[in-house]
């Protein structure tokens, strides 16, 4: 595993060396989409990162993770205080979409991740959800559902969506059958929305009630947090 990392640093500090000498997007602007920077922010320090953790890890010593960790600590914030600080105060667009894609030391696994479209095979799934909660489907998304309240580690794939009365899900399996669930606007408590590690994700805490919805991988879920935040009072 060290040496793993040990060449993987070698080699990324290479690409970005040829990178920067060669691209003149590099040169001339704060930020680059190309090549290694559309992976990571920083790739030199990456680099660095990998080289010294590989090394460390070579040594097999257990107080190794705890160096790399401090290591990666040093490094986030000498990013952070040294060459971002200069770029906080500006309005580029461009490189604050590029911040939020990109991670600055070590790839987020959820900047490849995309949301894709309803197949033929979805939409009877939704028209199923329709037909069974006798309601319109707004901005549906599918991923998996877990419910906190009342029942404990409960796991179900499905759909869920914005209706006129609240939010619901439904999700449907050959050994469990059909399953519904619907949520007031009114009762609800909080609403979170982000996109972690493994995807776009979805958090809904009612007085009486807590779901969540992960990896979502279909759907529109902006429209979704676009239609809930409307009508939500919190």
């Amino acid at each position: 595993m060290g040496l793993f990392f040990f060449f993987i640093g070698i080699y990324l500090s290479i690409k970005t060396f040829k990178q920067f000498r060669s691209n003149q997007e590099v040169l001339t602007t704060d930020h680059s989409n190309l090549g290694v920077y559309n992976n990571v922010r920083n790739p030199y320090y990456s680099s660095v990162f990998l080289i010294s953790s590989g090394i460390l890890l070579m040594t097999s010593n257990f107080l190794s993770f705890l160096i790399i960790g401090v290591n990666w600590l040093i490094l986030t914030l000498v990013i952070i205080t040294v060459k971002e600080a200069k770029y906080s105060n500006k309005s580029d667009t461009n490189y604050l979409k590029h911040v939020l894609r990109v991670n600055r030391l070590i790839p987020w696994f959820n900047q490849y991740f995309e949301i894709n479209a309803f197949n033929s095979k979805d939409q009877i799934y939704l028209e199923q959800a329709g037909d069974f909660l006798n309601k319109e489907l707004i901005a549906p998304v599918m991923g998996i559902y877990s419910l906190s309240l009342p029942k404990l580690f409960w796991f179900r794939k499905g759909v869920c969506f914005v209706s006129e009365q609240g939010i619901s899900f439904y999700s449907y399996d050959v050994f469990r059958g059909h399953y519904g669930q619907l949520i007031a606007f009114d009762k609800i408590s909080s609403f979170v929305y982000g996109r972690g590690t493994l995807g776009y994700s979805l958090k809904i805490h009612a007085s009486n009630t807590s779901i969540n919805l992960y990896f979502i991988k279909k759907g529109d879920v902006e429209e979704f947090i676009k239609f809930t935040k409307k009508r939500i009072k919190v």
